[in-house]
């Protein structure tokens, strides 16, 4: 038989009437009521029509009818609100049991909370940092390049702007290439100065890049323009520094600002609000290099560079492109690509760095203590269950049939989650809070990450996974659940299962509890091994001072030897401030930066003469550069291991007066990682060599001392090939200042501070602080990697103790007629005690058994992370195993000791 379908104005009829049913329930149900009552008078009225007296006519339409409840239910269903209602009667009958029950309720919704929260509050750093695409045109086509040089050691460099030119016209895959490098810099609008980081870029990165200005306009394009004509003057600025420095006026195009004081820049655009590429940039100047490079300009590798892939060209194809273009270059251009490589990455991944699997890593450990609430929570549910075992016997005795009691305990787990979702929302909004307080200020993109919809929604789903899991549990526990069980009040198999339910539970507890603390011990390990590096310099006694001198400050006939005198008058200034020891100089205090990369090369290499380079790029060398004054390695305690330091005789006068005069020959002195690299098995003083970035000060340098390795740009970073000049011999553009002294460091730092303002109230005073907060601040990530780990470790191994406490209490229970058994016997209470605490800690030796595994597997994925610690490192494993077993004995210590005083007679009375 053919049954024609609903035509649609039947269908959206249908759908209306069932959302009007599940919006109003109350009329819905009024309304039925009205309709089956009018279907039984009109039946009422036939029968008696044909005979019957009221009465009978009256049950003769009901029986005819059905069953009215029946029928309303039938309606119901067919207008599919029976679930809704059926759930909202099991929520109800959830809350009045919580109310009843306020320890387990206030447990459960307590430690979900904590769960979601901690959970919450990382992701939302996670999402910002790591996960959310760059807020550019097209993130994903976004490439940085770097040089290597593996012959020399060097796996990655700053580029060349040849080779970025050469990349630009040859490559196949790439659609652009701009150069950055930046700085910071001195600024002044003529009434205030301040210091801000400037990037000198090439043109097209805005186009790259995808950004627009909000007033003005950006650089014009590059084509055509050599490197010094007058568009070197322009300026973009950053949003914040319009709203802050300018008020946000939309006239500031063509207002004039000042940078180091001698240089006048034009401001020309406006970037849009959170815009500031590289981190930290607010204003930016144009950077264009002319076609044709001279082969001392080939040379120059101090700016970074960031490219973009043309569309549907993968990252691997434009890896082999640049290579192929490498090696042409290479034979293009002996004298300065010769061994040098291109090689890039991901922008998104260049920018992270190291940052990247650090947070994975706490997202992970965090996601850990969630699983872990969740376990004691259905611990907790599972023994609520069975205490309403009695209780669910007699609903199934009464026609309820599994799948309702299945609803039941998913409405429990449902509105455990809810409340424990809310409470994390609430804990989540204040730890991350607290999260981005304490977080180390250098992790890239801190300053997008805000509690939004990502958080929420992430809120969301942790709460609907938490509700699945908090159900499964009770409902697994309850499908054993019979008629005939409503007749009994306390059964033996039915007790034991429930034990073994809870000690997979708390078993489950134990092993994530175990690989946190194995994660946090190893954590905490590497940073002590990194705290306890040696840096190679003193620093309890010392105190660091960063400033930036304008530029205008030297620009009389003579700025070189201007600069000379200038530092040499602020360090006599310095040294007679009270109790001061020594004072030093040096372009870059240890720990605070990478070091300017510099070329050097023997002057007897092949093809070597005057200051033109070898002929062959392998004969060239590449070492940081640093500018130091005589007393540098004095005050900082770097040991002398060859030869002599710099004295004051070691200085140019007359010869800086005029860039044209012949310069007489300079001296140097290394560290030993370039004594290692470039003198193996000889002896470098004496040597002389010729330093590309030192041509305008000294023809040859000589090689006067060999001084020890320090820690020059982070605590984990061995030593690079570095050369120190002496500052009067190369006056470099700025210099910090060192200062050993008998003072207390805070007292030093506010002498030193206001000594500084009184000699140059221009000078722009960035940072005095003591040397052991310099290293302090260099230890900030790893120590905050590691708190926040232990944070979790400590809050798993509290709620891990919780289950076993609740699992040997349980077992107490359980057993409570066997031990006053025993003890009538004659066992002693050491027995019993040995007998629970034994019993109890059974689920903690599987739990550390299956979690030794699993903390293998992410100890080998934390390998990245660890300081001189093996990820396999026995002692953490160890120590972590101990640390487990001891917190698991102290909680079954209570709930044993109240087994050991069982009164016997008590006991088989209550059996």
């Amino acid at each position: 038989m053919l049954v024609s379908r609903p035509s649609l104005p039947d269908r959206l009829r249908g759908a209306w009437r069932r959302t009007r049913a599940l919006v109003s329930p109350n009329d819905a149900d009024r309304e039925m009521s009205r309709e089956v009552a009018f279907h039984l008078e009109m039946e009422t009225e036939n029968n008696i029509r044909c005979g019957m007296d009221p009465v009978a006519a009256r049950r003769a339409a009901i029986v005819a009818f059905g069953g009215v409840s029946r029928f309303s239910e039938d309606v119901r269903d067919v207008r599919n609100i029976g679930w809704l209602e059926d759930l909202l009667q099991d929520l109800r009958h959830t809350a009045r049991g919580f109310r009843r029950s306020p320890g387990f309720t206030a447990a459960a919704v307590l430690a979900l909370s904590l769960g979601i929260g901690a959970n919450t509050a990382v992701f939302s750093v996670v999402y910002k940092v790591v996960i959310a695409p760059l807020p550019y045109a097209d993130p994903h086509r976004l490439v940085r390049l770097w040089e290597a040089n593996p012959a020399q050691g060097i796996e990655r460099s700053t580029v060349s702007p040849g080779t970025v030119m050469d990349l630009r016209e040859r490559s196949r895959t790439l659609e652009n290439v701009a150069l950055v490098g930046s700085r910071e810099f001195v600024i002044s609008d003529g009434n205030e100065s301040w210091e801000s980081r400037a990037a000198t870029v090439s043109p097209a990165l805005f186009d790259m890049l995808g950004v627009r200005p909000v007033v003005g306009r950006v650089f014009p394009p590059e084509l055509g323009r050599s490197k010094w004509d007058g568009a070197q003057d322009e300026i973009v600025i950053g949003y914040r520094l319009w709203r802050q420095r300018f008020g946000g006026d939309p006239n500031v195009i063509g207002r004039t600002i000042r940078m180091d004081v001698q240089w006048t820049h034009t401001i020309v655009g406006v970037m849009p609000p959170g815009f500031a590429f590289p981190e930290g940039t607010e204003v930016w100047t144009p950077l264009v290099y002319a076609r044709a490079l001279s082969p001392t300009e080939r040379q120059y590798r101090y700016y970074d560079a960031v490219a973009k892939l043309r569309p549907d060209v993968t990252l691997e194809q434009a890896t082999h492109d640049a290579a192929a273009i490498a090696s042409q270059l290479d034979a293009e251009y002996p004298a300065s690509n010769a061994g040098w490589s291109v090689q890039m990455a991901p922008l998104d991944r260049s920018i992270l760095g190291d940052t990247r699997p650090a947070l994975l890593v706490l997202l992970g450990l965090a996601a850990c203590v969630l699983l872990i609430a969740c376990g004691n929570v259905a611990t907790l549910a599972v023994a609520r269950a069975t205490s309403r075992q009695h209780e669910a016997a007699i609903r199934v005795a009464l026609g309820a049939g599994r799948r309702r009691l299945l609803r039941q305990w998913a409405a429990e787990g449902l509105l455990l989650a809810v409340l424990g979702g809310t409470g994390g929302l609430v804990v989540a909004c204040w730890s991350s809070r607290l999260l981005l307080a304490v977080a180390p200020a250098d992790i890239p993109r801190l300053s997008e990450v805000g509690f939004g919809g990502p958080a929420v929604t992430f809120a969301l789903l942790a709460t609907v996974v938490t509700a699945a899991l908090v159900a499964i549990a009770p409902a697994l526990r309850s499908r054993n659940t019979g008629p005939l069980d409503a007749l009994r009040t306390r059964t033996g198999a039915t007790s034991l299962s429930t034990l073994r339910a809870r000690e997979w539970l708390v078993g489950t507890q134990v092993a994530l509890t175990f690989v946190l603390i194995v994660a946090s011990a190893l954590l905490l390990r590497s940073f002590e091994r990194l705290r306890a590096t040696d840096v190679g310099f003193r620093r309890h006694d010392i105190v660091s001072a960063e400033f930036r001198v304008p530029g205008g400050r030297f620009t009389g006939p003579h700025p070189w030897l201007d600069r000379v005198h200038y530092y040499d008058r602020l360090l006599s200034e310095v040294t007679r401030l009270p109790g001061v020891r020594s004072v030093g100089g040096s372009t870059t205090i240890p720990l605070t930066g990478e070091l300017p990369p510099g070329s050097l090369w023997r002057t007897d290499a092949p093809g070597a003469h005057g200051d033109q380079p070898p002929t062959s790029a392998d004969d060239q060398w590449k070492a940081a550069i640093q500018l130091v004054t005589p007393r540098y390695f004095e005050t900082m305690g770097i040991a002398l291991l060859r030869g002599r330091a710099f004295t004051d005789s070691d200085r140019f006068t007359r010869e800086l007066t005029d860039l044209d005069l012949p310069r007489s020959p300079g001296v140097a002195v290394i560290n030993e990682a370039l004594a290692r690299r470039y003198w193996p098995d000889g002896d470098p003083l004496g040597s002389t060599i010729l330093l590309f970035d030192d041509r305008h000060f000294a023809a040859y340098r000589t090689i006067v001392g060999v001084v020890r390795d320090i820690r020059a740009e982070s605590m984990a970073t061995p030593a690079a090939p570095t050369v120190f000049l002496p500052f009067a011999q190369h006056p470099g553009r700025s210099m910090s200042l060192v200062v050993r002294s008998d003072l207390a460091p805070a007292q030093l730092v506010s002498a030193l501070t206001e000594r500084l303002r009184a000699f140059d109230p221009a000078m722009g005073v960035a940072s005095v602080r003591p040397l052991d907060a310099v290293v302090g601040d260099a230890l900030v990530r790893p120590r905050f990697t590691m708190l926040l780990a232990s944070s979790f470790a400590v809050l798993a191994l509290t709620i891990a103790s919780v289950g076993v406490f609740g699992v040997v209490g349980f077992l107490v229970t359980r057993r409570t007629a066997e031990i006053g058994i025993r003890m009538a016997l004659g066992a002693p209470p050491a027995s019993v005690l040995w007998l629970v605490v034994r019993d109890g800690l059974r689920p903690v030796v599987l739990g550390v058994a299956v979690g030794s595994l699993a903390a293998v597997a992410v100890a080998m994925g934390m390998r990245a992370l660890l300081y001189e610690v093996a990820p396999l490192d026995v002692v953490s494993f160890v120590a972590s195993a101990a640390l487990l077993g001891v917190a698991s004995v102290i909680a079954a210590a209570r709930p044993a000791r109240r087994a050991a005083r069982v009164d016997p007679l008590q006991s088989l009375r209550c059996d």
